[in-house]
């Protein structure tokens, strides 16, 4: 099945990427006489899995970029896994370094307005353009505060959806086309046009459930034991992925686990249309309903008679899950850039001519192409250098 499905992701690789910009995914695999079903259904998931995009929509360019880099590891396990905690690996450290370089963090404020000043002569060219001189910013319940940016480097890395609606751009940097429509002969479009149009860009949320368990289930026919590797729950209803991500920390985390939880299973759900609205209590226990017909032992609590829960009797087990940890992104501010057909070109630069402000975020154009955090970091190194 592997090589069946690598067989597919080669011959999309091998295409025009020009030729891939528009199509969807499933417009490609329409075309594939050589693959059968099973194999097409399996790529299928995959992409969903991976891109949190059905087929019918995804961009058939950038998954053939996704696959390209994936292929070298394809087949290995656990190619890119922290030996701990991503807040604690990769997030934290960053943070330190950029504060000891003279960065200002401003978290918990979100940013309400940015004022600009037209600039016509921004960069020796004659684009239209603009500059930053102020930030308005404050959280839920805060005053708020004027941030002073007319002699900064400012990075924008806020959401598409919410970038396009913290200044008026229209009146800042007037659309450079004629009556027609036409670009007046530039090369790339001025910064308002590429702000607006974000707008083109459809986001989409996703959620993560982490599982800190007592012990982890003997899985699979045979009894062997939990995957070392990260696996799928085929034909699962919220396209969920899983990993014993804790199998693979550094001693030191393990034992920074929950009081009575010896391990940490993450599960991501690329497709949770049908949990968002719900309140916590009850996506939870649909989402561990839908793992427990993978794995039983991960199901829904067992409730006994006298209204308690996980408590051992002799006919049921206690519960593993020591403590379920569920994450939604289901806010604008929140969701993850949906990869679709026909969008690379509606995708702003880092650098769309500002002339002291730049954009970073899964949204923006850069060489992992795939709307990730791989991305928002790649967009961030550009708007850097």
């Amino acid at each position: 099945a592997k090589l069946a499905t690598l067989a597919v992701m080669l011959g999309l690789v091998g295409a025009d990427p020009e030729k891939l910009d528009r199509r969807s995914l499933e417009d490609h695999l329409s075309g594939r006489w050589y693959a059968g079903n099973k194999t097409l259904e399996r790529v299928r998931e995959i992409v969903l899995k991976a891109l949190a995009n059905p087929s019918v929509d995804a961009s058939a360019r950038t998954t053939a970029n996704t696959f390209r880099r994936w292929l070298p590891v394809y087949m290995d396990a656990n190619w890119r896994s922290l030996r701990g905690p991503l807040q604690a690996e990769l997030v934290d450290p960053w943070e330190q370094h950029l504060l000891e370089l003279g960065v200002e963090f401003h978290k918990e404020s979100p940013v309400r307005e940015i004022r600009m000043t037209a600039d016509r002569a921004g960069r020796g060219s004659s684009r239209p353009t603009a500059r930053v001189r102020e930030l308005l910013v404050g959280g839920p319940g805060d005053a708020t505060r004027r941030l002073d940016a007319s002699g900064a480097a400012v990075v924008l890395a806020v959401p598409p959806q919410v970038l396009h609606d913290l200044a008026d751009w229209d009146e800042i940097v007037p659309p450079a086309v004629d009556p027609a429509g036409r670009r007046k002969g530039v090369e790339k479009p001025d910064p308002g046009t590429a702000i607006r149009e974000v707008t083109y860009l459809e986001a989409a949320p996703m959620a993560a459930l982490d599982l800190y368990l007592s012990e982890l289930p003997l899985v699979g026919d045979e009894l062997q034991g939990f995957p070392e590797a990260h696996f799928s729950l085929v034909g699962s209803q919220y396209a969920i992925t899983g990993f014993a991500a804790s199998e693979v920390w550094r001693d030191e985390y393990r034992e920074s686990l929950p009081p009575g939880a010896n391990h940490l299973v993450q599960f991501v759900c690329s497709d949770v249309g049908t949990l968002v609205g719900l309140d916590e209590a009850d996506a939870l226990e649909l989402l561990r309903a839908e793992i427990g017909r993978f794995i039983p032992e991960l199901g829904p609590a067992k409730r006994n008679e006298d209204g308690g829960d996980g408590t051992a009797t002799a006919s049921e087990p206690a519960d593993p899950v020591v403590e379920a940890v569920l994450l939604m992104n289901s806010e604008p501010e929140e969701q993850v850039t949906r990869n679709e057909a026909g969008t690379w070109e509606k995708r702003p630069s880092a650098d769309v001519g500002f002339t002291n402000a730049w954009l970073a975020g899964d949204y923006c154009r850069c060489p992992v192409d795939v709307a990730s955090m791989e991305a928002a970091v790649s967009s961030g190194l550009l708007a850097a250098d």
